[in-house]
C-alpha cells in the first residue's frame, strides 16, 4: 500500500515538474501583454500616420499640415523601438526568471543570467576585430523584437534549467552552508552558463549564420522562389507559416515571392496598366492575390475573425477585455500581437486548428470567386499600413465584389474560431472552478 503512494506520489510530482515550463511561459505572456499592447498600438501609429508611406499618411497627407510632423515621427519610432523590437529579449527575462523561482532558484539573478545570455548569443565579434576601433552596433538588434519570441522564451527556459542543474552539481561537490551569500552561491552557476554562451556565439559568429536567431531561420527557411505559384504551394506556406509562428517564430518564408515587388506580381501590375484589364493578367493565383491579400487578416491566422468572434459570442470578461483592447492594431494594422499572448494563441493547443485551417477557407473562397471570374486579383498597389480588409478592395482599384468577398471571408473565419472559442471558454472555466 504504501508503495503504491509512493508510486503515485512520484507520477505526480514528475506531471508536475513537467508543467512548470508551461506555466512559465503563460506568467510570461500575462507579463508581456501591457507591454505588447501598447508598443503594437504605437507601432500602427507610427507606421500609418508618422511613415511617409503609411495608410494615412499618404491619404491625408499628413506631413503636410500636422505640427511637429518629423519630430514626432522621431519619438514614435524610438518608442516602437522600445516596447516592439525588444519584446524577445524582455521574454528571455521574464521566462527566466519565472521558472527558476518555480524551480526554488534565485529567480533576479536566473532572470538577469538569461539577459546576457542572449546579449552574447546575438553578439557581433566581427566589430571587435575592427582596426578603427568603432564598437558601435555590437549587438543584433533586430533579433530581439516580437517575431523571435519563441528564441526568447526558449532561451530564458534554457537558461533556468542549466542554472538549476548547475547548482545541484555544485551541491554535489561542494557542500553549500545556508548562511553563504546569494550572490557567493551563484558565481559558479553564472560562470559557467556565461562562459558557455560566448563560447556558442564565438562559434556561431565564425560561421555563415553570425547568431543565434539566424541559425533558427535558416532552418526553417524555404527556397519559396523555386515553387510555382499554385494553390497547394500557397497552402503550403500558409500552413507552416501558421506553424511557426504559433510557437513565437514569426519567419517570413514567403519575402521572395509574396508582395507586390515579386516578379508574378510585377508582371500583373504591368499588365493591368497597359491593357486596363485585371481579369487577363498572366498571374491571377498568387502568394499577394491569395495569402496577403485574403489569408491574412489581422495577422496570420486570421486573428481579426477570432476577436470579431469573441465580441460577439463570448461572455467571458477577461476575453472581452482583450479583444477590444486588440481589436483597432489587428483589425486596422494587422499587428497581432496583443491577441496572440493576450488570450493567449501562442502555444494553446485548442486555437491551433482553427489557427492554421481559417486562412485556408479564406483563400479558398477568394480563388472561387477569381477562378470563376467573378472579381478580379488584387494587382495595385497600396500603401503600406493598408488595413487588411481594404487590400483586395482597394488593389482592384475599388471593385465592390472584392470588398464583399473581403467581408465574406472574415465571417467564414468567424464561423471557423466560434466552436473552439466555446472549447476554450468550458477550459477556462474548468480551471477557475479548479481554483
Amino acid at each position: 500500500m504504501l508503495s503504491k503512494i509512493t508510486d503515485k506520489t512520484v507520477r505526480l510530482n514528475h506531471r508536475i515538474a513537467c508543467l512548470k515550463p508551461y506555466q512559465a511561459v503563460m506568467q510570461t505572456f500575462s507579463t508581456l501583454f501591457p507591454f505588447i499592447l501598447l508598443g503594437s498600438f504605437i507601432k500602427y501609429i507610427h507606421q500609418a500616420v508618422f511613415t511617409r508611406d503609411g495608410f494615412f499618411a499618404s491619404v491625408y497627407q499628413v506631413e503636410k499640415w500636422f505640427p511637429f510632423y518629423h519630430q514626432l515621427s522621431i519619438m514614435f519610432n524610438g518608442l516602437e523601438i522600445v516596447t516592439v523590437s525588444m519584446t524577445a529579449l524582455v521574454a528571455t527575462l521574464v521566462s527566466a526568471k519565472f521558472l527558476a523561482k518555480l524551480l526554488h532558484d534565485d529567480d533576479n539573478i536566473v532572470g538577469i543570467c538569461g539577459l546576457f545570455v542572449t546579449f552574447l548569443l546575438n553578439f557581433n565579434y566581427n566589430l571587435l576585430d575592427n582596426s578603427t576601433g568603432d564598437n558601435r552596433n555590437l549587438l543584433y538588434l533586430t533579433n530581439f523584437d516580437f517575431r523571435y519570441v519563441f528564441i526568447g522564451i526558449l532561451t530564458g527556459l534554457g537558461v533556468a534549467y542549466y542554472y538549476h542543474f548547475l547548482v545541484w552539481t555544485r551541491n554535489r561537490i561542494w557542500q553549500s552552508r545556508r548562511d553563504d551569500h546569494d550572490g557567493v552561491r551563484s558565481i559558479f552557476p553564472i560562470t559557467v552558463i556565461l562562459m558557455s554562451a560566448a563560447l556558442l556565439s564565438y562559434v556561431l559568429n565564425l560561421s555563415s549564420q553570425k547568431n543565434i536567431t539566424n541559425l533558427f531561420t535558416n532552418l526553417v527557411n524555404l527556397p519559396v522562389s523555386k515553387f510555382k505559384h499554385t494553390m497547394v504551394f500557397i497552402y503550403f506556406i500558409s500552413l507552416v507559416n501558421g506553424l511557426l509562428s504559433f510557437v513565437g517564430f514569426s519567419v517570413s518564408l514567403t519575402s521572395v515571392t509574396m508582395g507586390v515587388n515579386s516578379t508574378a506580381s510585377a508582371a500583373n501590375l504591368d499588365y493591368a496598366l497597359t491593357h486596363k484589364n485585371l481579369f487577363g493578367v498572366p498571374n491571377p493565383v498568387t502568394l499577394h492575390t491569395m495569402y496577403e491579400t485574403y489569408g491574412n487578416f489581422g495577422g496570420t491566422g486570421l486573428t481579426l475573425g477570432l476577436i470579431i468572434a469573441i465580441l460577439l459570442f463570448s461572455r467571458q470578461r477577461n476575453l472581452r477585455q482583450v479583444a477590444k483592447l486588440s481589436l483597432i492594431p489587428t483589425g486596422l494594422g494587422s499587428v497581432n500581437s496583443p491577441v496572440m499572448v493576450g488570450i493567449p494563441i501562442l502555444f494553446n493547443p485548442i486555437l491551433l486548428i482553427p489557427y492554421l485551417v481559417s486562412p485556408l477557407v479564406s483563400m479558398a473562397i477568394a480563388w472561387i470567386f477569381i477562378n470563376f471570374k467573378w472579381m478580379p486579383p488584387a494587382v495595385y498597389r497600396v500603401p503600406q499600413t493598408t488595413p487588411s480588409f481594404l487590400l483586395g478592395f482597394l488593389g482592384t482599384n475599388g471593385n465592390w465584389v472584392a470588398l464583399f468577398v473581403s467581408v465574406l471571408c472574415i465571417l467564414a473565419s468567424v464561423a471557423v474560431y466560434f466552436p473552439f472559442l466555446k472549447i476554450l471558454e468550458h477550459y477556462h472555466q474548468f480551471e477557475r472552478n479548479k481554483e
